[in-house]
């Protein structure tokens, strides 16, 4: 009898350990923009910002070059715009998908 309960606690103990790990979280120690575009968007935008991250390729639509939203908006950087985008109060654009990112 205490054989079996010691096989269940056994069991169970590493169930919840396997869980635990499949359910990992990584956090980064900053809130600053330079830490927080190197945590979360580099991987598909780069580290230069044009677009060519190592993901880039597996991408259905491709990374946009960062470096270009000027331009792309009459010589002027939408900064309310990009806070608002990032932090969540506006939508994304078509090409980005959902907030959660494909890595």
């Amino acid at each position: 009898m205490a054989g079996g309960l010691f096989l269940v606690i056994l069991l169970s103990s590493a169930q919840t350990q396997k869980a635990q790990s499949l359910e990992t979280t990584h956090l980064i120690d900053s809130i600053q923009g330079p830490a927080l575009y190197t945590a979360y968007c580099t991987v598909c935008h780069g580290k230069d910002g044009k677009g060519g991250g190592p993901m880039a390729k597996s991408l259905k639509v491709a990374p946009p070059d960062l470096t270009r939203i000027s331009i792309r908006n009459r010589g002027a950087f939408p900064r309310v715009r990009m806070q608002r985008i990032v932090s969540g109060e506006d939508p994304l654009t078509a090409g980005h998908g959902t907030r959660e990112m494909p890595v």
